[in-house]
């Protein structure tokens, strides 16, 4: 189980049940579209490893995928999807750990972190997935078609 930190605020989760990451991870291959080819560089800052430059160039590569993906998605199917990325996390409270809701979580004052925990939560969950496309060369030909 991951846990990070957003302004303040700690954010955990664990892996998703098979038929939960299936379903997730083809409406994310669905809406990524052409930014899969960005996918790499945003995987490859994710490592604990990951030295300060790769990290850079993570975060930068994936806000230009958001920016392509923002472009190519209507904007309701984008909502449902961020919201159930976020919502596969867990926030701290004072009795413990609950689901996020993302409206009640990220009011207008904690919405500068609602973009920042859904990548960190897709590279929780789906790093191991993406980076294994990457290794064997799947994920080029899924961004070809």
């Amino acid at each position: 189980m991951a846990e990070k930190k957003f302004s303040g605020r700690t954010f955990r989760t664990a892996p998703l049940l098979a038929t939960q990451a299936i379903v997730l991870q083809a409406r994310i291959m669905s809406a990524a579209g052409p930014a899969l080819s960005r996918l790499g560089e945003v995987f490859a800052g994710m490592g604990k490893d990951a030295s300060d430059e790769q990290k850079a160039r993570a975060n930068g590569a994936a806000i230009d995928a958001f920016a392509s993906i923002f472009a190519t998605v209507a904007p309701h199917d984008l909502a449902a999807l961020i919201k159930d990325v976020v919502e596969t996390t867990q926030i701290q409270r004072p009795t413990g750990y609950e689901g996020v809701d993302m409206d009640g979580d990220f009011p207008p004052e904690h919405m500068q972190d609602l973009y920042p925990v859904a990548v960190w939560a897709l590279r929780e969950q789906f790093g191991p997935f993406f980076s294994e496309l990457l290794a064997n060369g799947s994920l080029a030909k899924l961004a070809r078609g």
